[in-house]
């Protein structure tokens, strides 16, 4: 972040956002921005001029908000003018371009206390999706829509990769939801932009194309909100690092993209899918598992054998 008010000309003009924006709701969808408000960068104005917005250390410099985060300084929440400023900058995207939310990047870095007051001071302004890349109950107690599915991630990967049981699946998946209080929701994924950049596609993690639709197929129908991350839906087979342009194929493996039409297609036309009752019914076996949502006869059930072997 080197100016919270700016576009970034690599990728266009305020009239191209603006215009993309009316796009997206011209076809019934939202448009939510990363919002990254722990740190900036170091050639941030605020540097010279705000210096007391930052983090020192004893000797008076600034400092990143970890050691390893060297390309960025962070920014010293106890200091109320520094939270007004970032509270008038949400305000100013979503009434300057009428974006529908945010995505807060390491939203446990940030006090809940800040994401209380501003969540709420925005959503004066017009309903809006809030989602913490965090994962705990904390954050939808703040006023979060969404947070993360960071644990069912690693389960998925254990049971796919490392021949872990199956069982693991149901006691994380009732574990992690429990924390999605105030009617909250468990963003699910099988990549994202980090896991992608510093982990491995699904291709590889859960053992080609078929374990891949299988892993999503098991976390996306659970009650929760299925993530697609660039190029998942079409099988991209290597690893982009999120800091450089990674161009996708998007006309590849039309099969695959198909299969992940057909499997969102159910969350749209079975009401069952949008509630929260989920019940386990296979939920000890060391390779599958089954669950269902709803009840009676409008009730969905989801079977899935997370082996390539009968």
């Amino acid at each position: 972040i080197q100016d919270y008010y700016k576009v970034n000309p690599e990728f266009g003009t305020e009239q191209d956002f603006k215009a993309l924006v009316e796009a997206c709701h011209a076809r019934g969808m939202y448009l939510i921005i990363d919002l990254v408000i722990n740190h900036t960068a170091w050639d941030h104005p605020w540097i010279k001029e705000h210096p007391e917005w930052y983090t020192r250390d004893a000797g008076d410099t600034i400092i990143p908000p970890v050691p390893d985060w060297s390309d960025v300084a962070d920014l010293n929440f106890d200091e109320p003018a520094l939270q007004d400023e970032l509270i008038r900058m949400m305000k100013f995207w979503i009434e300057e371009y009428n974006i529908d939310g945010y995505r807060c990047d390491v939203a446990m870095m940030v006090p809940d206390t800040f994401w209380r007051r501003s969540i709420a001071e925005i959503r004066k302004i017009k309903p809006l999706i809030m989602l913490a890349e965090a994962s705990g109950k904390e954050f939808h107690e703040a006023g979060f829509d969404f947070s993360y599915g960071w644990e069912l991630y690693k389960t998925i990967k254990d049971v796919c990769k490392l021949d872990s049981s199956a069982v693991l699946f149901s006691q994380t998946a009732l574990a992690e939801g429990a924390k999605a209080v105030n009617n909250g929701r468990i963003l699910r994924f099988v990549t994202n932009h980090d896991e992608t950049s510093w982990d491995d596609v699904p291709l590889n993690l859960f053992g080609g194309v078929e374990g891949s639709l299988t892993a999503f197929t098991a976390s996306c129908l659970l009650p929760s909100v299925p993530l697609l991350y660039n190029g998942q839906e079409v099988a991209h087979p290597t690893k982009m690092n999120l800091f450089e342009h990674s161009p996708i194929d998007w006309t590849a493996n039309r099969s695959v993209t198909a299969e992940y039409s057909k499997i969102l297609g159910l969350l749209r036309n079975h009401a069952v899918l949008q509630d929260t009752v989920l019940r386990f019914w296979l939920s000890d076996h060391h390779d599958a598992v089954g669950y269902s949502r709803g009840q009676g006869g409008d009730a969905v059930h989801v079977l899935v054998n997370f082996r390539n072997r009968p």
